[in-house]
């Protein structure tokens, strides 16, 4: 009888790689006694918890005489496999088991004397290592096998103590806002402003608080002398009240948590809404969040672009027209959408861009709360709530005669300013979490691309920065890029903003201005402090906020 468990190729490796530094330690051990194991028919197998084998050496005769057995690397070797053997024992009792010859379950076995003792990294047991000899009862194997096993437990301990001083080191120098685990996910560090979550205490498994935590979670590597000591998990909650309805990603701002305050305020009145923002800045977003929050959530957000629509399309699409009103319209005839809209809201996105005359017809409707249909004699009552959006300056519309100044105070109610990108930029992290969670896309090279972003001003706000990252996706998505390389990609699509001055110099992000007066100053902090009219203090809390790297 021999396993019929056996892992790919892939498999066995991905396991290997996963247990690379158990496997090395025995390994060591293991090569100071390696000319025992050639003198006696011995070889030495080393087993996950899973009973699975990830290393074997010894003997070239006793490893031909396993290879006949399936007693081989990848091989599962438990009593549900292969019946009652040491390795089994141990996985199962935790304890050195000693199965000699006819004691094996499996005739196969039979010829071998097996002595296999756990391994366990502080209580967590991580493999068992097994010695076995063939055709003979080695009465010193037990006390190698405990030999070795106490050296690689001593080793792992020593390991992880070292692993926690450089993590704790880490926190002093880097972050202490954020959870630090060991390369297994336990927790090492808890930061003082997490541990009002009482599922949180060190030494357990963070990945069981991951699974439930409400909002989003950034997981970064920590390395110490090249080598993998463990992980930095950032927690992103939801800032938004209980029950209120946000679909975009929650902010790291508080300029934007404000912002976001006041939309759920204003959704929560019947008053019509402005929506003031740059391109790419979410409008569409704030809409839903007004609608879903509001007290006409239970009507229709129907939405309509008048910057897409001709005058007259835009009017029959809104106001509807009567079956046969003009050549080419539906026998049926079309409600359109302020009637679609009834017990809704409606949602008028570039109004700005509407003609004279449709500002006219609106404004109609507005004050008498009635819309007639093209061709039709009869009027509909209706009822909505009115939210409308643009990326230009409503007043300076109707300065300009651009705009009716009696359809601007219908609208003009309750404005809301949606802060850009640029003033926003901790915000970049969560939305490429959000980004690499959807497409289920694994960076190590989070922090690089955080560095290299934060520094551009993204003009074309969220949706310049999401195309970046599908850009980025496309042409890198196993290997890591030059910080050149993803220069290269934001500016392969950007577009300088239109300004009426020519030389005046952009609008810049503050992240982006403690760098260039840091660079300015040679990265003097007290001469770039004094250069910002900041304190000292106030300059180092926003290099952590920023993330800012200072060589």
């Amino acid at each position: 009888m021999t396993s019929q468990t056996i892992l790919q190729m892939d498999e066995l490796s991905s396991k290997q790689v996963i247990n690379r530094q158990l496997i090395e330690l025995v390994k060591e051990e293991a090569h100071r006694i390696s000319n025992y194991l050639m003198q006696s028919e011995s070889l030495f197998i080393l087993t996950d918890p899973e009973g699975y084998i990830l290393w074997r050496q010894g003997n070239p005769r006793a490893i031909t005489h396993a290879n006949s057995i399936g007693f081989f690397e990848g091989s599962r070797w438990n009593e549900l496999d292969v019946g009652t053997n040491a390795i089994s024992l141990t996985l199962k009792s935790k304890n050195s088991q000693l199965v000699s010859r006819y004691e094996h379950y499996a005739v196969a076995s039979h010829n071998w004397s097996c002595f296999a003792c756990p391994i366990f990294d502080e209580d967590q047991l991580v493999g068992v290592l097994d010695m076995s000899t063939y055709m003979q009862e080695d009465v010193g194997q037990q006390a190698l096998v405990q030999l070795i096993v106490e050296r690689v437990s001593n080793r792992l301990l020593r390991y992880r103590l070292d692993q926690n001083q450089a993590l704790l080191t880490y926190v002093v120098g880097n972050d202490n806002k954020s959870v630090l685990c060991n390369e297994k996910d336990q927790l090492v560090f808890l930061p003082e402003e997490l541990t009002r979550y009482e599922e949180l205490f060190v030494g357990m498994d963070i990945r069981e608080f991951v699974k439930q935590f409400n909002g989003l979670v950034n997981k970064e590597k920590i390395h110490h002398d090249s080598h993998l000591i463990g992980y930095k998990y950032t927690f992103y909650p939801k800032k938004t009240p209980e029950n209120k309805y946000y679909p975009g990603v929650p902010s790291l701002n508080k300029g934007y948590q404000t912002f976001l305050q006041q939309v759920f305020q204003a959704a929560d009145s019947v008053v019509p809404i402005h929506i003031k923002g740059e391109s790419g800045s979410g409008k569409e977003i704030i809409a839903e969040t007004i609608h879903y929050n509001s007290p006409y959530k239970d009507g229709q957000l129907i939405s309509v672009n008048c910057g897409s629509l001709s005058e007259n399309l835009l009017e029959s699409e809104l106001f509807g027209y009567a079956a046969g009103a003009f050549t080419g319209a539906s026998k049926e005839g079309y409600l359109g959408k302020i009637r679609l809209a009834e017990g809704g809201t409606l949602f008028l996105d570039e109004v700005d861009s509407m003609s004279l005359k449709m500002q006219a017809t609106l404004l109609r409707v507005l004050e008498q709360k009635l819309v007639t249909p093209i061709g039709s004699t009869q009027s509909y009552h209706v009822d909505f709530r009115i939210v409308t959006a643009s990326n230009q300056d409503l007043k300076q519309a109707v300065t300009s005669k651009q705009f009716r100044e009696d359809l601007y105070y219908r609208l003009f109610v309750c404005p809301l300013q949606i802060p850009p990108l640029r003033q926003r930029t901790e915000d970049l992290l969560p939305l490429i979490d959000r980004f690499c969670e959807q497409n289920a896309w694994q960076l190590s090279w989070k922090d690089k691309l955080y560095q290299v972003s934060v520094n551009y001003p993204w003009y074309g706000n969220v949706r310049e920065f999401n195309n970046f990252l599908q850009r980025l996706y496309v042409f890198y998505p196993d290997q890591e890029p030059t910080e050149q390389a993803i220069i290269d990609l934001i500016e392969l699509a950007s577009l300088q903003p239109d300004s009426e001055e020519p030389n005046k110099e952009p609008e810049i992000s503050e992240a982006q201005l403690i760098m260039k007066t840091l660079k300015q100053h040679n990265y003097h902090k007290s001469k770039t402090a004094t250069a910002l009219n900041i304190s000292r203090t106030t300059l180092y809390r926003k290099i952590k906020q920023y993330q800012l790297k200072i060589d």
